[in-house]
């Protein structure tokens, strides 16, 4: 079985790390500048290694944009999104504990029906909860 060669993923540093200190920047050689010896330290990105730099950058800024947002969706929703899940179950429960007698007696094994639907109902919420 061969064995894959590993990429090499460039470590990423935040902005703010890198404008603020004059010295970090000093202290290592940029991608561009040879070292002392005069070979670089680092080996220079092809433009598909910046592409899928930038794509890799935009998709961990789209990640955390929104950590720390408050939930867009209202209480009342959440509440009656559990709640129907929560009466589903407790319908079908209370259908089962008292052996097809409750909690409409006439209608049998419909019974089922309506619980799973209620639950139904809170999970198709589910869809919409921001």
């Amino acid at each position: 079985m061969a064995r894959r060669k590993k990429k090499h993923v460039p470590e990423m540093i935040p902005e703010e790390e890198t404008a603020g200190s004059s010295s970090a920047a000093e202290a290592e050689p940029s991608v561009d500048e040879p070292a002392a010896g005069g070979k670089s330290g680092k080996k220079t990105m092809t433009v598909a290694e910046e592409l899928e730099e930038e794509r890799l950058r935009r998709i961990a800024e789209e990640m955390t944009a929104n950590v720390g947002e408050v939930s867009r969706t209202p209480t009342w929703y959440l509440a009656l999104m559990f709640g129907f899940m929560v009466i589903g179950l407790l319908w079908l429960i209370t259908f089962y504990i008292t052996e097809t007698v409750y909690p409409v007696p006439g209608i049998g094994y419909w019974n089922i029906g309506i619980g799973v639907g209620l639950m139904m109902i809170g999970l198709i919420m589910t869809t919409r909860w921001r």
